[in-house]
């Protein structure tokens, strides 16, 4: 079935699927990364003619008539050995998003120990991590690929955890169906310890290192994977997600909103509340100039954090800081809610000429801000600056930002806009 591709001259669907050249066929590589990065399925789809797409192995006579062999390598990677069977376009569709999209629950059930036989023979859905020893099991005790994966596993975990992985398997007592007690261990020093008592983050650490072993070019959706990483972890994560491949992260944390270059800055997306749901919001328009004035701004993890808050507060400096924290810890007393319930955060730009970096940051993402500074700040002669510091914002969370003298300022009401929605990285 001819295709046409995003860079305009037909190919043959299977062909391209499999990156087959007839005049060099051990140059055969994987088709799926080629596929979705080179084929427009929009023009493909609109040429096809309004018919059934199949695919047909037709069997040999003689050696007549033979498949050509990127037919039969769809065959072979479908798992399909009989001639004279249609393959429907449906099937290779999802062929290609099994082999090329990983996704991840952001809840793990508990590993399972005991496993029949049939069940380590064929590889097995790592979605929720409930099976994740059968598929230790397979590759490590499989083909030669299959090893290779296995100490690619091997080394992912070691790199983010700094310990050695075991496997172990021992005859199951529990039940005859299932003869098999397969257990992931960690390695060091004193002995062999099962994974399952090792702490919620070595599990996690292994879940991803499964994950993101075998061949590049896979998209993976990751829901949530840094909840039990400890912080040194989940930036070693980071390291590892650009080697691996395309990946989606949903993330409450900071640690793994990434800032080493332009890609990273640009490929943020915070979903932020709305009335009509949550919105979109992206700095896909720096300019070189802001975009290397927010990596040195964003180095610090705590403002990073900043994308994950309902509101902020800008202060000129640690004392405005301490006093209002101080004052937030009575609120209680006083019968007023309090700011920190309500996601909204304190924090000090160091200096009265620095709020315009932030408010440049949170306005491109759509976080509500205001400002608290003392006199000079706030002063008429200042007011021509302090309008260039806010920078014209049109995000403020009250009507305009609130430039405050120290001693005269009224106080601002509590805000109290639900939590956004988690922020997330491409």
């Amino acid at each position: 079935m001819p295709f046409t591709s995003a860079s305009g001259p037909l190919v043959n669907f299977t062909r391209f699927l499999l990156s087959i050249d007839h005049s060099s066929p051990e140059s055969v590589v994987t088709g799926v990364a080629m596929l979705t990065s080179d084929i427009s399925f929009g023009v493909a789809l609109d040429n096809m003619p309004a018919q059934r797409v199949s695919f047909l192995l037709t069997p040999e006579v003689n050696g007549s008539n033979p498949a050509p062999e990127s037919v039969r390598r769809l065959f072979a990677a479908l798992r399909i050995e009989r001639d004279n069977r249609y393959l429907s376009f449906r099937e290779v569709m999802a062929e290609i998003l099994r082999q090329g999209l990983v996704l991840t629950d952001n809840r793990r059930l508990p590993f399972r120990r005991n496993f029949d036989f049939a069940e380590v023979a064929a590889p097995v859905s790592l979605r929720s991590g409930e099976h994740l020893s059968a598929e230790l099991f397979r590759l490590k005790n499989g083909g030669s690929e299959e090893r290779a994966r296995y100490m690619d596993i091997e080394g992912k975990f070691f790199y983010l955890t700094g310990r050695r992985l075991g496997l172990r398997m021992t005859q199951s007592t529990v039940d005859p169906a299932l003869p098999m007690a397969i257990e992931p261990t960690v390695v060091d020093e004193k002995g062999e310890i099962p994974v399952e008592f090792s702490g919620a983050g070595i599990q996690e650490a292994l879940m991803l290192s499964t994950l993101l072993a075998g061949r590049p070019g896979r998209l993976f959706v990751l829901d949530e994977p840094t909840v039990h990483l400890e912080p040194t972890m989940q930036r070693r994560l980071i390291s590892l997600l650009r080697k691996s491949g395309q990946c989606l992260a949903i993330t409450h944390s900071p640690d793994l909103v990434p800032i080493e270059s332009a890609d990273d800055i640009k490929g943020i997306v915070r979903l932020g509340p709305h009335a009509d749901g949550p919105e979109l919001h992206r700095a896909d328009s720096l300019d070189d100039a802001r975009i290397a004035r927010w990596i040195q701004l964003l180095e610090p993890t705590h403002v990073r954090a900043l994308l994950f808050a309902a509101a902020v507060i800008l202060c000129e400096g640690r004392t405005e800081v301490d006093a209002l924290s101080q004052w937030w810890r009575n609120t209680d007393d006083l019968g007023a809610p309090n700011p920190e319930a309500s996601n909204m955060v304190l924090i000090s730009v160091e200096g009265d000429t620095a709020f315009g970096a932030y408010i440049d940051y949170l306005d491109a993402f759509g976080v509500p801000w205001a400002i608290i500074a003392d006199g000079p700040a706030a002063a008429p002669t200042r007011r021509e600056s302090s309008r260039r510091i806010c920078g014209g914002s049109t995000r403020p969370f009250s009507t305009r930002p609130l430039v405050c003298s120290a001693g005269a300022a009224s106080p601002a009401s509590a805000h109290t806009s639900p939590a956004p929605a988690p922020g997330l990285w491409r």
